[in-house]
């Protein structure tokens, strides 16, 4: 198990995840991979990109917005179909968006689906340091 691996894991459903920690560790932290979250969803709700965010000039908030988080696309070129997002919370105002963090022991590890590019792996990277995560 290496960071930036993509897993499908039995949770309570079948779903993916984002290794972010491995090297032989007996458990692994990790990152679940959701739908991109729709309109409806996302309302009231700031959602950026990890370079969006980090841009000093990056307006987080403003009137009707109550949190913010970022979603990393994650795809075919790491294995999944359909798309997903691995989407990570910005702390604001102590509200919390939606972090799926999970720590796994390997018997939850049902099947490798594939790499995050280290492109990819940089960008979620630098998302969870802007959440405070890493």
């Amino acid at each position: 198990m290496q960071r930036g691996e993509v897993w499908w894991v039995l949770l309570d459903e079948r779903c993916p995840v984002v290794l972010l920690t491995g090297d032989g560790a007996p458990e692994a932290r990790a990152i679940r991979v959701v739908a991109p979250a729709t309109a409806e969803q996302a309302r009231g709700f700031r959602l950026l990109s990890a370079a969006a965010a980090s841009e000093p000039s990056a307006a987080i908030l403003s009137p009707g917005i109550r949190a913010a988080g970022i979603e990393v696309t994650i795809g075919a070129d790491a294995g999944l179909v359909p798309d997903g997002v691995v989407r990570v919370a910005l702390p604001l105002d102590g509200h919390i968006f939606c972090t799926w963090l999970v720590t796994l022991s390997p018997e939850y590890l049902v099947e490798q689906a594939g790499q995050l590019s280290p492109a990819k792996l940089d960008e979620l990277g630098q998302a969870l340091r802007l959440a405070g995560l890493e």
